[in-house]
């Protein structure tokens, strides 16, 4: 599992996963992905275009950033899933924690504090 990190505008955090993020994949990104994705203001999209597979280790660790976001009043915006990660990450309502997108475009859109 790889892992780069940037900061664009407006103080967004963005994450590019790529690869496996299954349990080994979630132990090597981990520490690293919590504190990206938790330093303020704690407004994050995170490219998953990259990742073939997902399992429920990978899956905890979206959940916890992104309930750790919103307890700060930020938000984590997923974009990019496969047709098969998507299917899994809606299979298990992940959209009723944190917003799924198509695009980073409209993820950045979710992102953005309102003016």
């Amino acid at each position: 599992m790889d892992m780069d990190i940037s900061s664009l505008e407006g103080g967004i955090t963005c994450i590019r996963l790529r690869g496996r993020l299954d349990a080994p994949g979630a132990d090597v990104i981990g520490v690293r992905f919590s504190a990206a994705a938790n330093r303020a203001p704690c407004r994050v999209v995170v490219d998953l275009s990259g990742v073939g597979f997902i399992a429920s280790l990978g899956m905890r660790l979206l959940i916890a950033s992104a309930r750790n976001a919103k307890a700060k009043n930020g938000v984590m915006v997923l974009f990019g899933a496969t047709a098969m990660v998507f299917d899994v990450l809606e299979q298990m309502a992940i959209d009723q924690i944190m917003p799924i997108v198509a695009t980073e475009t409209q993820a950045l859109q979710q992102a953005r504090v309102p003016d």
